[in-house]
């Protein structure tokens, strides 16, 4: 009965917050979402949808996100459900977002943290709705927004890019690098990225049978399986984009040396790349590669599957992780890293292990911790 009464409590503390929220002018506060039309990434077992929210702070008084209400509906306008992320908990939910303050005439940007549906879901529109409180004024301000999202399928098919068995070390979920990138940072928008063009990329390493990506010294390059192995195109296209020049840090048996970044060098940490265009608006990148290694250049016009570099550790000086040999791929809209937003990406013809399990793929996505081989 205590419990029962407790819940009562919090839902009329919602409802209250929820009519302070109505009666309060949004005209302080503006959202957007990045990408404005959001894409639908469809998985094996739920649908994605991957996208930032930026709130814009219009008045002269510093705000505090208090909660994010989502409500999905579908095709027809029936409601499919609604979730809500509040300050109810110890710790609460909300604070699993990391920065929850839109400073006066400033901005916010939150990673949309209702990202997976269910698969049979027919999605076609969703209203966000995001509250705000000012100096523990709960209720002080909200705003809403609505986003269509659609499914996106590949124009192009995909071959993977290398042979063998490999792990994704970090792909595009709501937890990895990749996804995780504030576009309404300083350090960005002054470096002039507006999109996210890894948004749905991954980290490819070679592993053996038992799982290991290396024997011996870890720190010692030659030692991962994955270093030196072949990198193929994975369509046809025409590459646009080579930098072959970047050098990879070493071993010496006691210290790491990172390299000096060459002048020609992505100062977003991408080493040697190659960027096919295949048409359709769709582009491939491929990055890390060995120095010297790839062998095709600017306006070349290339088949799929055809050979273009050797997997390395050219991580443009990155001293979080100078040795650790992988391709990340990402499949983006355009060339420019600081312009293009990425695309979800499907793969032909692998297979996917789960321990003892061989699981055939005809078409689909891989993320982190997938293991599989080609």
């Amino acid at each position: 009965m205590k419990a029962l009464s407790s819940m009562l409590l919090a839902l009329l503390s919602v409802a209250a917050q929820s009519a302070a929220a109505a009666a309060a002018p949004q005209s302080t506060l503006v959202i957007k979402t990045i990408p404005a039309i959001p894409l639908i990434e469809i998985g094996r077992e739920q649908q994605l949808v991957n996208f930032d929210i930026v709130v814009e702070n219009k008045s002269s008084r510093a705000l505090h996100l208090e909660r994010i209400n989502v409500e999905a509906f579908d095709s027809a306008g029936s409601l499919i459900t609604r979730k809500t992320m509040e300050n109810n908990g110890f710790p609460s939910a909300i604070e699993t977002v990391p920065d929850r303050d839109a400073p006066a005439h400033g901005v916010l940007g939150v990673f949309n943290p209702f990202f997976a549906w269910p698969l049979r879901a027919d999605i076609a529109r969703m209203r966000y709705t995001l509250t705000f409180s000012v100096k523990g004024q709960a209720g002080a301000a909200s705003a809403s927004a609505s986003v269509a999202p659609v499914v996106y399928h590949d124009r192009t098919a995909l071959a993977f890019p290398l042979k063998g068995r490999v792990f994704v070390l970090d792909g595009h979920d709501f937890y990895s690098h990749h996804r995780r990138q504030d576009l309404t940072d300083p350090g960005l928008a002054s470096a002039g990225v507006s999109a996210n063009p890894v948004r749905y990329s991954d980290d490819f390493v070679f592993v053996d049978a038992q799982g290991a990506m290396y024997h011996g010294d870890p720190r010692q390059k030659t030692n991962w399986f994955g270093y030196g192995q072949l990198v193929y195109a994975p369509a046809a296209g025409t590459v646009v984009a080579v930098v072959n020049d970047v050098g990879e840090a070493t071993w010496d048996g006691k210290h790491i040396h990172v390299p000096k970044d060459p002048q020609d060098a992505s100062p977003f940490g991408l080493g040697n790349y190659v960027v096919i265009d295949h048409g359709d608006g769709e582009f491939s990148s491929l990055t890390h590669m060995v120095p010297h290694s790839i062998r095709v250049h600017r306006g070349d016009h290339v088949q799929q599957g055809e050979l273009i570099g050797r997997l390395g550790t050219s991580d443009a000086g990155n001293p979080s992780y100078p040795v650790v040999p992988h391709l990340a791929y990402c499949l983006m809209r355009g060339a420019d890293f600081t312009k293009s937003e990425g695309l979800p990406a499907y793969f032909e013809s692998y297979t996917l292990l789960l321990g003892q399990q061989e699981i055939p793929v005809t078409n689909g996505p891989l993320d982190t911790g997938d293991i599989f081989k080609t």
